[in-house]
């Protein structure tokens, strides 16, 4: 994070390149970047969207503190709602397209909780946690009792 800090152009360049090249820590590392706001990111290419993506990606992958980080960015952000659209859009298509359970217990810990312009749904919430527990997700297991 330190070298991030005074080269945030150079090294969002280079999380976004290891993100599209498959390490889901790098996508968390641009996330992380793009939502605490490092003045040296300024002149970075990175768009906002691509950032919600790739911590939606490090989330469903399971990549500590990711899902955290996405979480936070549906209430301190400015672009809250955006984040939150783009971000459930990921985690549904993961858990319903490729089957990652992550994905599923996600979606539902979601519905969970209120937020602007999505209020709780707990039947649905079951639901995807009983999809996340079949898929061998043992918080969505005890979540969907």
């Amino acid at each position: 994070i330190g070298y991030a800090m005074s080269n945030g152009a150079t090294a969002t360049h280079y999380y976004d390149l290891g993100c599209k090249h498959g390490s889901d820590v790098s996508c968390e590392r641009l996330g992380h970047l793009m939502f605490n706001r490092f003045d040296s990111i300024k002149d970075s290419d990175v768009t906002y969207e691509t950032a919600v993506h790739a911590l939606a990606k490090a989330c469903v992958a399971n990549v500590d503190h990711a899902c955290d980080e996405m979480h936070a960015t549906f209430t301190d952000s400015l672009e809250g709602p955006m984040a939150q659209d783009l971000a459930l859009r990921d985690v549904l298509d993961a858990c319903n397209k490729r089957d990652r359970a992550a994905g599923c217990y996600e979606f539902a810990l979601f519905m969970t909780t209120d937020h602007p312009g999505a209020p709780t749904d707990l039947a649905l919430a079951k639901k995807y946690f009983a999809k996340a527990c079949a898929g061998g997700d043992e918080a969505g297991c005890a979540r969907a009792k």
